[in-house]
């Protein structure tokens, strides 16, 4: 399936680097890829037990920075990413990745398809209004674990943010908001973790507000039984 790019895809495609992000070493082992690789292993190692294999749907890839890391974990990798070039760049580094070309709000799956959904500062660069969709979808394809990342701290004022080919971002909803319709998702249970930054970036980013903020998600029976009672 070929998209069409919004003009905000369009920005993506023509305007960043085909390595972006990868431009860093360090960015792999970003404090919060750290933590996300963490919950994804908790959820993966009673399936691997049981002799099944866990399935893992990375949901705005990009170059698939973390294939490496979920799938040494021994869970299968699926992706899906909305911008071609991302999308081959992925391939070559990776040319038995699974990856389709899809939106966030458009995911083709079943439901209750993988055992983690990864979706890592994705939400910050959606269009305005679109979010409550995209969330819906996420969770739809979600067995156990949900897990959404923004790269902002937003708990007292607008911070998820979305821009166009490079233009000023526009803040259009904000924590209250964003929490709200988290935690309207049927038989959910919600965490939210902040203050993923790295050492050296601790003074900007307070300045910025570029701290990351985790957003897990667990599906309500799977909490009851593996974490009430612990």
């Amino acid at each position: 399936m070929k998209l069409q790019l919004l003009p905000w895809e369009l920005y993506w495609e023509e305007q960043t680097d085909l390595d972006f992000m990868r431009d860093d070493p360090d960015e792999a082992n970003h404090p919060i890829r750290i933590r996300m690789g963490k919950e994804a292993e908790r959820v993966a190692e009673p399936v691997l037990f049981s002799g099944e294999i866990p399935k893992v749907l990375d949901v705005g890839c990009g170059t698939a920075i973390d294939y490496p890391r979920l799938v040494e974990l021994g869970l299968e990798y699926w992706a899906v990413e909305p911008i071609p070039k991302f999308i081959a760049r992925a391939r070559e580094l990776y040319p038995e990745i699974r990856i389709e070309q899809r939106r966030v709000w458009d995911i083709p799956f079943a439901d209750n398809r993988f055992d983690v959904v990864w979706c890592k500062g994705v939400v910050q660069h959606l269009p305005p209004g679109t979010y409550p969709e995209a969330l819906d979808e996420l969770w739809r394809v979600t067995k156990t674990l949900l897990m959404v990342s923004t790269n902002r701290v937003f708990l007292s004022s607008a911070g998820i943010t979305h821009r166009e080919r490079g233009d000023p971002y526009d803040n259009h909803y904000n924590f209250k908001e964003f929490l709200g319709h988290v935690r309207s998702l049927p038989n959910s249970m919600t965490r939210h973790v902040k203050g993923f930054v790295r050492r050296e970036n601790l003074e900007e980013a307070k300045k910025t507000g570029r701290i990351h903020t985790l957003f897990l998600i667990y599906d309500l029976d799977y909490w009851k039984e593996h974490h009430e009672t612990a």
